[in-house]
């Protein structure tokens, strides 16, 4: 069976991927939404009567309304932004501006400058008056008052405004904004969050203006989305990588060669449940189970995927269709499928690839009686006791009977080479990680005579090329050992997934594999320089420093250091009581924690020079510990001179974008004036007079387009310096956590609209202004 689509055609122009929105802007029907080239949007609502922008009927007798933009789209969604409203409105993000435009009316709400970009657009439901400060905060929370707000993310900035174009809120976040939704992720009980996917490879969740949680992945996000009526929400990276998370758990990922382009949320095979559509670069569309992902569904479209909806284009009130948009303009729109025909769309669609067909299981069933005859042929050859499953301290074990380079499964019996490549029953593996002179070192060895013949170990983002790193020595140089140094690139928990192959010393090509997973922790390469009084003589105090007060037992903080840190021993409670000293193998830089816990006031210092590595440092520490509310104060020397010399590369930068701007209005003006002698002459005749006339415009035109480039370039700088800031500004604000990191974020806002910088510095040590 295969599946038909309900509605087909093609839109007059090309789509740019990713500009894809569904909005009912009447209040009644759907109206799908599309960005082409050249700030053009495509509006197209079939069956119902067309009214706003110029209508035009394409050559497939689509009805398609035009709406001409003045700058490239750079971002697009629909969403209410008045809860008494029944009609959405359709929000646009470019370079400099948000525009939220009134569709049915033809009319812009407004259009209010954006200066560090609209990359990403969302429509959110604000608790507290975020961005209103403390006072009215505390108003709304005694009124139990919510607000929409349409929210711009840029350069390290969340900037959103109200229905009348008022700024409602602001925050900031690690790098570009690149993605963004807007759920219930932590449950009803937290009301609706704001879920930001940033450059930095964060994702980042927002309750108002505060960060609840943040999630580590291997790529930049470049879709996020909601799933209705649960705390779930899929992602998708530019790597190929498409998941799930339920609350704080990951529930599973998968990895194509494609690139995701956007994602949906549609029953398809009417069961009552949601599955998850994954619209890939490649044109291809799957759906998959969102508990499981498992493709219960797969298409192949004639171009790449643009976009994907859930909307009723056909306008008869009917359950909503699954449009699929391609970047060459061409529609196709699918019914959900009757329940009792959809093990027929999955035999149909996926074919004998499927998870459940018969080849997979047996295929399954052959390797594991493949295992079984081996483990029987050991028995029979006197193998020692045990079965060899468990792997030691590191958790590997075996999984095959025996493989060779080319990936086969063979069993290791029958041949005098066979017999040789048989390993005793009880072989176990052990593995650990240590910190070495500028990696860190992940060791394996066998409990016997066996030989390590190579180590294959698996992880997202880590390495530099890849998501594998292998290390096979020469056949001369085997042992029962084998080392492999790893040198990650930023601080951020990993889970290492290791495949060994074992085998006896004279096996050439027949080997055991064996498997685990570790966790590199965080803070991994950070070789530790002992307790304050070993570390004296090591190493110097760091001069910046972040204190805060931390009333928890002695033996919790030795947990976090534990999971943290990689320690030649375990952290004892009464070490707490005095300093842990580390150095970073990688970047050579210096780090303390320090704990005093007098009877009146328990302190914690962070000693460190850099603001980036204390803001992670903290924020792991109050992850770990779950502190709601954390106040601190901090001390970074060096933090000051940045941000001066900040402010006056901001400040040239302005004024030289006015000096531009003044120059190229006087420039336009002379424009008009030769224009206008050049047309005048031509029609006297006299044509000296016009062609120095139009000598005359061609050189002013030259030095506009000249200006025209130093303009843009100023931009760029100026919004690189001001991504800076904003940068600064967000890790500051990490220092703290809870009221204390919304209090420093509304603090900078208004120094950053005052141009205030050095007023950041003091807000960022003290807390306040």
């Amino acid at each position: 069976m295969a599946l038909v689509p309900a509605y087909q055609g093609r839109l007059p122009q090309p789509v740019l991927p990713g500009l894809v929105a569904v909005g009912r802007f009447d209040g009644r029907s759907d109206t799908l939404v599309c960005a082409a080239n050249s700030g053009k949007l495509m509006l197209l609502s079939p069956g119902q009567q067309q009214s706003g922008p110029v209508a035009m009927e394409t050559d497939t007798g689509l009805p398609v309304q035009i709406l001409n933009m003045e700058q490239p789209v750079l971002s697009m969604c629909a969403g209410r932004l008045l809860d008494s409203a029944s009609r959405d409105a359709l929000v646009i993000g470019t370079a400099t501006d948000m525009l939220v435009y009134d569709v049915h009316r033809n009319a812009d709400l407004f259009n209010r400058p954006v200066p560090d970009g609209a990359f990403a657009v969302v429509v959110s439901q604000s608790g507290d008056g975020s961005g209103g400060g403390e006072p009215g905060r505390q108003q709304q929370q005694k009124q139990g008052k919510t607000r929409r707000v349409a929210i711009a993310g840029g350069n390290c900035t969340l900037l959103g405004f109200d229905s009348s174009g008022a700024e409602a809120y602001w925050s900031v976040t690690g790098d570009r904004v690149t993605s963004m939704t807007a759920g219930k992720f932590l449950g009803d009980e937290a009301g609706e969050l704001l879920l930001v996917g940033s450059e930095d490879f964060e994702l980042r969740l927002f309750r108002d203006d505060a960060i609840a949680r943040e999630f580590t992945e291997t790529d930049s996000p470049v879709a996020l989305l909601a799933l209705p009526d649960s705390p779930r929400f899929a992602y998708a990276l530019a790597n190929g990588t498409v998941g799930v998370y339920e609350r704080s758990k990951r529930l599973w990922r998968i990895k194509s060669k494609h690139r995701p382009v956007a994602l949906a949320a549609f029953d398809l095979d009417s069961d009552g449940q949601v599955e998850l559509l994954v619209g890939w670069s490649g044109g291809k569309v799957d759906a998959r189970r969102v508990a499981t992902g498992e493709v219960v569904f797969r298409d192949q479209g004639p171009s790449p995927v643009a976009g994907l909806a859930v909307a009723d284009l056909r306008g008869d009130g009917r359950p909503p269709l699954l449009t699929i948009v391609g970047v060459e303009g061409d529609l196709r729109a699918f019914d959900a499928v009757p329940q009792h025909l959809a093990a027929s769309l999955l035999r149909a669609t996926l074919g004998e690839d499927a998870p459940g067909s018969m080849r997979s299981l047996m295929q399954y069933k052959q390797s594991l009686g493949l295992e079984l005859r081996n483990y029987a042929d050991q028995k029979k050859r006197g193998g020692a006791g045990g079965d060899g499953s468990d792997g030691g301290d590191g958790g590997m074990r075996r999984i095959g009977s025996g493989v060779n380079f080319e990936g086969t499964l063979r069993v290791a019996m029958g041949t005098a080479g066979a017999e040789a490549s048989v390993i005793p029953a009880n072989t176990q593996l052990s593995s650990s990680l240590s910190v070495e002179a500028d990696a860190v070192v992940l060791s394996v060895s066998t409990s016997n005579e066996t030989v390590v013949r190579a180590l294959a170990v698996f992880a997202e983002g880590l390495f530099e090329e890849g998501e594998s790193l292998v290390a096979h020595p020469p056949a001369n140089q085997v042992s029962s050992q084998l080392a492999l140094a790893i040198r990650p690139s930023r601080n951020a928990a990993v889970d290492l997934h290791l495949k060994c192959l074992v085998g006896q010393r004279g096996s050439v090509a027949q080997f055991h594999v064996f498997e685990a997973s570790r966790l590199l922790p965080r803070f991994a390469t950070f070789a530790w320089l002992g307790t304050a009084d070993e570390a004296a003589s090591a190493a110097e105090a760091p001069a910046g420093w972040v204190r805060f007060r931390l009333a928890e037992r002695p033996q919790r903080l030795a947990m976090w250091i534990n999971n943290s840190f990689l320690l030649p021993s375990k952290a004892t409670a009464a070490a707490e009581s005095g300093s842990f000293r580390f150095r970073c193998v990688r970047t050579g830089r210096l780090l303390s924690i320090e704990t005093r816990s007098p009877a009146a006031e328990p302190m914690a210092t962070v000693g460190v020079d850099s603001l980036e590595l204390a803001a992670e440092v903290v924020a792991s520490l109050a992850d770990f510990l779950g502190l709601d509310d954390l106040a601190s104060e901090a001390s970074f020397p060096g933090l000051s001179e940045q941000l001066d010399g900040l402010a006056s590369r901001v400040r040239q930068l302005e004024a030289g974008q006015a000096r531009l701007a003044a120059d190229q209005a006087d420039s336009s003006g002379l424009v008009r004036s030769l224009a206008v002698r050049a047309e005048d002459s031509r029609l006297l005749g006299d044509m000296a007079n016009t062609r120095q006339a139009y000598a005359d415009l061609l050189r002013v035109n030259r030095g506009l387009v000249a200006s025209h480039r130093a303009r843009a370039d100023a931009h760029a700088s100026l919004v690189g310096a001001l991504k800076q800031v904003g940068l600064v500004i967000q890790q500051g604000a990490a220092l703290r956590t809870g009221r204390y990191r919304a209090q420093v974020v509304a603090q900078c806002r208004a120094a950053v609209q005052e141009r205030e910088f050095g007023l950041i510095y003091q807000v960022i040590c003290s807390g306040a202004a």
